[in-house]
């Protein structure tokens, strides 16, 4: 088993989004004439899970972002020829050049620059800390929109 094999299950653990994911290709394949399109939704959705902006700390790490990558893209190849029938028959011809450029931008190594690792966590005392002055401006806020209010009522009259 390839390192892709044995850590994609883990990431479906850790996300199950991405197993419902995996099981949607076929389908989200199929939703446009231009495969390069389809690939970029599945690509957005996983995005959305794994990766830096995943949100997910356990899943944030660049290696976690190819092993999905390439099993997503690898199913998504399965089912190219698929997408490029159900153009075929709409009337929406797949030529070889927009082939060639699709499967060329999805199999290029990606140049992402390098991010900083996710910061760490905020410590409970700056939380309380940062909630305690939250709550001041709230109840400065109501208390001068209670005044304001007070005011216009008292013009009314």
């Amino acid at each position: 088993m390839t390192d892709d094999e044995t850590r994609w299950p883990e990431l479906c653990d850790a996300e199950p989004r991405l197993r419902l994911l995996f099981s949607q290709v076929p389908t989200i394949m199929l939703e446009d004439s231009n495969p390069w399109i389809c690939w970029s939704r599945i690509k957005m959705r996983m995005c959305g899970m794994v990766g830096w902006e995943s949100g997910n700390r356990e899943l944030a790490s660049c290696e976690d972002y190819d092993v999905a990558y390439r099993t997503l893209l690898a199913e998504a190849e399965r089912h190219w020829d698929d997408a490029a029938a159900a153009s075929s028959d709409s009337g929406k011809p797949i030529g070889d050049e927009r082939e060639r450029r699709f499967r060329e931008a999805i199999t290029a190594p990606q140049d992402r620059p390098e991010r900083p690792a996710p910061s760490e966590p905020m410590s409970l005392d700056r939380r309380l800390e940062l909630q305690v002055q939250i709550d001041r401006a709230v109840a400065e806020l109501r208390t001068r929109r209670a005044a304001e209010t007070e005011v216009e009522r008292c013009g009314a009259d």
